[in-house]
């Protein structure tokens, strides 16, 4: 998962493994249940790297974050790969979808209360940066991203309000608008 490249090759595998009679519907959806987990859990998860000399180390921080992000991209396209070759349910890809979207919403409504309440008890600097929720925002929207760039389902249709609103937020770097806007175009 850690190498989204190989996602298709996985599910392939499992797809022989399946034909060979060897029952793996609970390994996947074990795996498809933590994946969810992880994604419903993750705006409460803090992570602290611990560097030589028991310090945190920026560096360290940094390459977990980009690895986790990666990682959840992989299982996003992983949880794709399995729709498209019929080894998980339509309602699981649509359940993955709802999460990652709701996390979205609720990010966004979360950092503009705090950013309204910020700029009422100050004389309108905003100090906080919300860093933390602008990078599990950025996390979700890469999953979703992924999601669509790997399956091709008319169910999704009913998500295209809720991207367009998304991408008009002003909480999104322009990259994140761009790659919303490349979905919304090519998908839609």
């Amino acid at each position: 998962i850690l190498q989204p490249t190989y996602c298709p090759y996985y599910v392939k595998f499992m797809k022989l493994l399946i034909v060979n009679k060897i029952n793996i519907n609970e390994i996947i959806t074990e795996k498809c249940t933590a994946f969810s987990e992880i994604v419903k859990n993750d705006s409460s998860k803090e992570t602290v790297v611990e560097g030589k000399n028991g310090r945190n180390s920026a560096y360290d921080e940094f390459c977990n974050v980009l690895k986790e992000k990666k990682r959840k991209a992989g299982y996003s396209q992983f949880i794709g790969e399995l729709f498209k070759n019929g080894l998980i349910p339509l309602e699981i890809l649509i359940e993955n979808m709802e999460i990652f979207i709701g996390n979205i919403e609720d990010l966004l409504l979360t950092i503009s209360k705090c950013e309204e309440a910020l700029i009422r008890a100050s004389t309108g600097v905003i100090s906080e940066d919300f860093s933390k929720e602008k990078a599990v925002l950025e996390d979700n929207l890469i999953c979703v991203c992924k999601l669509f760039e790997t399956v091709r389902h008319t169910e999704f249709k009913r998500f295209k309000e809720n991207l367009i609103l998304i991408k008009n937020s002003k909480y999104l770097s322009k990259r994140l608008k761009f790659m919303l806007l490349d979905i919304i175009e090519k998908k839609f």
